[in-house]
């Protein structure tokens, strides 16, 4: 009876570590894909097409005219909500360093905010958009 009893705990024990690791790990599939829109920002405009891979690796072409193939993505949450259903983007670009805070929508992916700083520079400054929540509409 003893045996059985111990045998019972390991199974429940195995099963609840299981049942948690798999609660804790992100499901990055959900947002991945390829991301297109406009960005208009105080000093600039740009074009951007913005690639999440499954991996929880990154691309971002045209802003700054350049090519970001170095970043990085997470699901986190953004905003007031507690679930982590959207979007941090890292990227670094020749002269750069760029955050972008997504929001997920129907659609798309809602830019909520873009950081930034210089390289070699510690802090990362809020870029002012000229437009309120520019959608990047999923193109694959």
């Amino acid at each position: 009876m003893q045996d059985y009893l111990s045998l019972a705990c390991r199974s429940f024990a195995l099963t609840f570590l299981l049942g948690m690791l798999s609660a804790c790990s992100e499901d990055l599939s959900s947002a991945a894909g390829t991301y297109a829109g406009r960005l208009v920002m105080e000093d600039d405009s740009a074009s951007v097409e913005l690639e999440l891979l499954a991996d929880g690796t990154a691309r971002m072409v045209g802003l700054f005219g350049e090519t970001a193939e170095e970043g990085t993505w997470k699901m986190e949450v953004v905003g007031s909500g507690y679930e982590k259903d959207d979007v941090w983007a890292s990227f670094k670009f020749p002269k750069h360093r760029i955050r972008l805070k997504l929001k997920t929508a129907d659609k798309g992916l809602i830019v909520h905010e873009i950081s930034g700083r210089l390289e070699g520079k510690t802090i990362l400054r809020p870029i002012k958009l000229m437009t309120a929540n520019p959608l990047l509409r999923k193109i694959r």
